[in-house]
């Protein structure tokens, strides 16, 4: 038998793994290690989602040692950027707790599909009595990639970091997407940007001194990139959006599934009527079986 396990899990959106792990992801494993009678740390890093799994020795209140890995997981979500979910912690178990449906539609555009479903779907499932949280694998994004050109940093005498840091000191503008620097190297920075459009965007103002006015223009290319997300499901050869779901352990996760498929089943209808709703993965059929059989 293991020991007791707690699993964190958190969608970091756009962010790529290596980002993650090296802004957040080493000092949340350290946190967690310093935290008593811990065992083991281990994390799993993915664009889009990390995940990390926190051993401890046999004997611990399995109550208290989920909320101070919840409160780690607090403490570092405050350094996230505001659009990112809460994670989600559980123990190693309630997995079967989980719900992935797939959608799929040649009449609507993937654009137009994931809009939709997130204003019409997403919230009635976050709304679900029991339903712990709720995301959605979207179709493409876009990233404001921006390309330093080495000789007109030295021109202008300014460092690649200090571009870096004006920029993650702007407010995030969500429909821009995330940011690509590259730098000898590439790598994305979740940064906060006010501009309404890449042109905007290309005036921030990176050096200013008497007679002198350095813009982001002057030292890079600017560019809005679209990029497909690694986590992208296929049916019958065409992209799918993927909607996913963990219900609260203490909850029926019987009625949280049949509920969580029919929402989407329901809301799915209204938008079009070659959509296709395909579940992936539910706990309902198994539990009607056990039911079935306690009963007979």
């Amino acid at each position: 038998t293991s020991k007791p396990t707690v699993v964190v899990h958190q969608n970091t959106e756009s962010m790529n793994a290596k980002e993650f792990q090296e802004r957040y992801g080493n000092d949340i494993e350290s946190a967690f290690r310093n935290l008593t009678d811990v065992e083991g740390v281990k994390g799993f890093y993915n664009n889009g989602h990390v995940r990390f799994e926190v051993e401890f020795d046999w004997g611990v209140d399995s109550d208290a040692v989920k909320t101070e890995v919840k409160n780690v997981m607090t403490s570092f979500e405050s350094a996230f950027p505001r659009h990112w979910p809460r994670s989600f912690v559980r123990f190693d178990g309630e997995f079967n707790s989980r719900f992935f449906v797939s959608i799929k539609s040649e009449e609507l555009s993937p654009a137009v599909l994931s809009e939709r479903v997130k204003t019409a779907i997403k919230p009635r499932l976050e709304s679900l009595d029991g339903m712990a949280q709720v995301w959605i694998v979207d179709f493409d994004y876009k990233y404001v990639n921006i390309e330093l050109l080495p000789d007109r940093l030295t021109q202008f005498g300014i460092l690649p970091s200090t571009v870096k840091s004006i920029l993650r000191e702007r407010e995030f503008k969500k429909s821009l997407g995330v940011m690509s620097i590259e730098d000898a190297g590439t790598y994305q920075v979740v940064a906060n940007i006010r501009p309404e459009s890449v042109e905007s965007f290309r005036e921030i103002i990176v050096d200013q001194s008497p007679g002198r006015v350095v813009r982001i223009s002057d030292v890079a290319k600017v560019e809005l990139k679209d990029v497909v997300p690694d986590q992208m499901f296929k049916v019958s050869g065409v992209r799918s959006l993927l909607i996913g779901g963990y219900a609260e352990p203490d909850a029926n996760i019987k009625y949280v599934a049949e509920e969580f498929f029919k929402i989407v089943n329901e809301q799915t209808k209204l938008m079009a009527d070659d959509i296709e709703v395909k579940l992936l993965m539910s706990p309902a059929p198994f539990i009607n079986e056990d039911v079935l059989q306690v009963e007979w």
